[in-house]
């Protein structure tokens, strides 16, 4: 499913390679400038702070200031031109579904609903956008950001960077795990919205026959049964969500607590300073 998915996003996202190549080629840019703050305050506590030096607190200052407005910069334009290039692929593939949709035979219109073919083409492309609107620029920032905070830390001190990293490896476990869980319940809930959006196109376009036949019992009937259906999808899907964000935040209350007693005794042997373990726990 993913190397289905990455090939129609691939796809779509060809023709629009200039305004996606200019992205790419400012993430490098932008996940190098993010590092620059936690060191300058590293460098701010070790160096001015701990000599008591006033007056060498405002280059450093400046240059913390030109940095977060130079990273704020470049994210609004990494941003821009990755949403310029994901809003015209999806419209693209809007239009590619419905001429899809248009070349069918009058029996695929008899097996699937009409709700569920618009939910396939709204609903479907709504969760399309959201991935490029902010999954793609999140894993593919904070990916790049990683391997360079990892290779920073690692030559700026590498006991603090094991401490750092101490937790990854639970972490990515956890991560593989409930990525199965959301991704086999986020299909549900997509199932039984499109089952719960036919069943209401058809009996709303087919009122007339409903009343006639004195089917309003029943269908309410129907509709409960889909809606409870629906409703216990989506709670399956945000309970592995709950749950899984929840596991992040203890796992990184862990990482940091051992980053703080580690690195702590790290500057009182004397193999750390405080301003390193700050930067570290900025990182």
């Amino acid at each position: 499913q993913d190397a289905a998915m990455f090939k129609l996003l691939a796809t779509t996202l060809a023709p629009h390679w200039r305004p996606m190549t200019v992205a790419l080629v400012l993430l490098p840019a932008t996940a190098g400038l993010s590092l620059a703050p936690p060191y300058l305050l590293g460098q701010t506590i070790d160096g001015p702070i701990a000599r008591g030096d006033t007056a060498g607190l405002w280059p450093l200052a400046g240059l913390y200031g030109g940095a977060a407005v130079a990273l704020f910069l470049l994210q609004y334009a990494q941003t821009y031109f990755l949403q310029q290039a994901g809003q015209r692929a999806l419209a693209d593939l809007r239009t590619l579904l419905f001429r899809h949709f248009m070349g069918q035979d009058q029996a695929f219109f008899g097996r699937y609903p009409t709700g569920e073919l618009v939910t396939r083409l709204t609903s479907d492309i709504d969760a399309l956008n959201q991935l490029l609107s902010s999954s793609v620029v999140t894993i593919l920032t904070e990916s790049v950001t990683l391997v360079a905070v990892v290779l920073v830390m690692f030559a700026v001190n590498w006991r603090l960077a094991l401490l750092a990293l101490g937790v990854l490896p639970i972490l990515l476990m956890v991560t593989r795990y409930f990525r199965w869980r959301i991704r086999r319940s986020s299909t549900g809930e997509r199932t039984a919205l499109a089952m719960i959006s036919g069943f209401l196109n058809e009996h709303l376009n087919g009122m007339l026959l409903v009343r006639l036949f004195g089917r309003q019992p029943a269908s309410a009937r129907d509709y409960g049964v889909y809606n409870h259906g629906y409703r216990l999808a989506l709670l399956v899907l945000r309970q592995n969500s709950a749950m899984f964000l929840a596991v992040q935040e203890v796992l990184a209350a862990l990482g940091l607590s051992l980053l703080l007693y580690g690195g702590g005794n790290g500057v009182l042997a004397g193999w750390a300073t405080l301003g390193t373990l700050v930067a570290f726990v900025q990182y």
